[in-house]
């Protein structure tokens, strides 16, 4: 195991970025720990880092190749679109303006940010949750997860009865009162008990 690890090569804040690259290439170290005045780890610094500085942005070899954020994924008979795949890195005001839908674009910047936040939770890797966003007329299936991240969600377009919204709000509201008459129900039960 000696072998295999390095001690870690450590400098101040102050040194300068060609005076540590030199070091970093004549040592063969491709990383430093950057210390403060008093000794703490102010961070870590890359040989990478120090060449960017020097040239500036260097291509990413292990960059994904860009991917349209905003596809369309299956058309209707008349070739108009009626779902998309798209990217959750997506601008939630894009999205919207591209489905024609109304979605809270002033509270979430992007469609994962908002698809999350609907589910109330972060899907497991591989998990292909769906929803039903009635108000919108949307299901979102979230079709890619990977390291906690929602990568891609297909969003189709539905046909939302009104009469169905109102039907569900009025069995919500039915069942609300009925569990505030059974939490009621339960205390007085409990508070006899306690008698």
């Amino acid at each position: 195991m000696a072998n295999a690890v390095s001690a870690p090569q450590f400098v101040p804040e102050s040194v300068k970025t060609d005076v540590l690259f030199r070091n970093m290439k004549r040592d063969r170290n491709h990383f430093a720990v950057v210390l403060d005045d008093k000794g703490g780890v102010s961070g870590i610094v890359t040989i990478n880092d120090l060449l960017e500085q020097l040239v500036g942005d260097l291509p990413d070899d292990t960059a994904e190749p860009d991917l349209p954020e905003i596809e369309v994924y299956e058309t209707d008979s008349d070739g108009g679109a009626v779902s998309w795949k798209i990217s959750g890195a997506a601008d939630l005001a894009e999205v919207s303006k591209l489905l024609g839908v109304s979605l809270p674009e002033d509270e979430y910047d992007t469609l994962a940010e908002y698809v999350l936040a609907v589910f109330g939770t972060i899907p497991g890797d591989g998990e292909t949750p769906e929803i039903l966003l009635p108000e919108q007329g949307l299901v979102v299936r979230v079709t890619s997860m990977r390291e906690h991240r929602l990568e891609y969600a297909v969003v189709r377009k539905v046909e939302s009865d009104k009469n169905d919204t109102a039907e569900t709000a009025e069995a919500e509201k039915t069942e609300a009162t009925e569990t505030t008459a059974v939490a009621e129900i339960t205390e007085i039960i409990d508070t006899a008990n306690g008698m």
